[in-house]
């Protein structure tokens, strides 16, 4: 009874320095197998504690405070919660006659009696939090369906994270989960790879997760993106996003990049020297130097602002798709010339049915690409298809001044440029002009 008593003052000290913080980390309210949140708690004692004692009131100075009591014996004074906590600290830590400065006692069948009827369906889970383990709370991971997540894993089920189990914690995958915070990430400072795409993050600090080699965040309301600190990055997909900018300056190491469907007005990949796959589609880019990832075979930059692109330094390139830009005459030429010779090299490179494209090859320049190993594709009504270019020039506007004239089909000569979409003789050849 002696080393009940000891047990039970040292637990009644830890459950007052507990309370002076305002919180009690010693138990964890567990109703008919589900966790309860400090609210359901407060909503089960109200219903299953109110009634079944006299309740009264104390003025201890500073206002009224609640006193419970039964059969004429003051079992406990406070507020709902506390009634909580003292319970369950006797009835799972000592479940023993007891007697404490909180003013009550009762004997060991009291208890029983207690525990099964007032708290019908209702399980303490007694939890060790030592100042080096880190509880599944609130306070700690703030987001509800991240605490679930965290609880459903084998590290979790006793909702506290040793340091041991933090450190072995290398990966965490949560797409698609209805999260909209991820504060309490920054524990896992071992975790590898992270998959968070899919949810309803506005805000993501990885800052703390140096070792992180792979990230997948697309998908998300996100504004801003530091991955500064973490340049063991070797994968990181931030698509479909609201990000106006990305630095990845400080991921050498980064192999793969994935940031299309944002609002990017510029990219600098210069130091990602180890790059070998880029979509930076459907953003507003103006330009984009590729010249130091030599090492890059695939090249996304579709749906953009680009009125050039040199690729002449990217000798591994077997795939690039830029339809939807602004390449046309000498730039595409230029292009083409800068391709390097493959075996099979695929060109996704216009819309020619849509106005909004602006992009133009002609037959000629389809035909030097095909010759350096390159297949020209268009997309139309049924899909993707090999292109054959425009005949001629495909853009009169390019022509010098005085150059050979251009005739009408019907062999009317046209004064200076035409001024109307299409088809035209030209140096005895059909042009179109858009």
């Amino acid at each position: 009874m002696k080393r009940l008593l000891l047990l039970f003052c040292l637990a009644m000290s830890m459950l007052t320095q507990a309370s002076a913080q305002g919180n009690n980390p010693y138990v964890l309210h567990i109703y008919n197998g589900r966790i309860l949140s400090a609210p359901q708690a407060d909503f089960l004692a109200a219903t299953y504690l109110n009634g079944k004692f006299d309740l009264t009131t104390v003025d201890n100075g500073l206002g009224p405070v609640p006193v419970y009591s039964r059969n004429g014996k003051k079992l406990f004074m406070g507020n709902i919660p506390n009634i909580f906590d003292i319970v369950m600290q006797q009835v799972v830590i000592l479940n023993a006659t007891v007697a404490d400065n909180f003013g009550f006692s009762f004997t060991e069948k009291e208890i029983s009696t207690l525990a099964s009827t007032a708290l019908a369906g209702y399980t303490g889970i007694v939890v060790d939090f030592s100042k080096d383990n880190l509880a599944i709370n609130a306070d700690n991971f703030p987001d509800q369906n991240f605490r679930v997540y965290l609880q459903s894993e084998s590290y979790g089920k006793d909702y506290v994270l040793t340091p041991d189990e933090i450190s072995s914690i290398t990966e965490i995958r949560v797409s698609e989960k209805s999260i909209s915070s991820l504060k309490g990430i920054e524990y896992f400072t071992a975790l590898t790879d992270l998959y968070c795409d899919g949810n309803q993050l506005t805000s993501l600090d990885v800052s703390k997760n140096t070792a992180l080699k792979w990230l997948l965040c697309h998908s998300n309301q996100l504004t801003s993106l530091d991955v500064s600190k973490n340049t063991a990055l070797w994968y990181l997909d931030c698509f479909r996003n609201q990000l106006t900018s990305l630095d990845v300056s400080k991921n050498t190491a980064l192999m793969v990049l994935y940031c299309h469907f944002n609002q990017l007005a510029s990219l600098d990949v210069s130091k990602n020297t180890a790059l070998w796959y880029l979509d930076c589609g459907n953003n507003q880019l103006t330009s984009l130097d590729v010249s130091k990832n030599t090492a890059l075979t695939t090249l996304l930059c579709s749906i953009n602002q680009l009125a050039s692109l040199d690729v002449s330094k990217n000798t591994a390139l077997t795939y690039l798709s830029c339809y939807y830009n602004q390449i046309k005459g000498a730039q595409t030429e230029a292009l083409v010339n800068s391709l390097p010779t493959v075996t099979d090299g695929k060109l996704s490179f216009c819309v020619p049915t849509e106005a909004a494209e602006k992009n133009e090859i002609t037959d000629a320049q389809v035909a030097k690409a095909k010759a350096k190993g390159w297949t020209v594709y268009a997309l139309s009504g049924s899909g993707w298809s090999e292109y054959a270019g425009t005949t001629g020039i495909g853009n009169v506007e390019q022509a010098e001044p005085g150059a050979v004239r251009t005739y009408t089909l019907d062999g009317r000569p046209v004064s200076g440029q035409p001024a109307k979409p299409g088809i035209y003789i030209r140096g005895g050849k059909k042009v179109i002009v858009k």
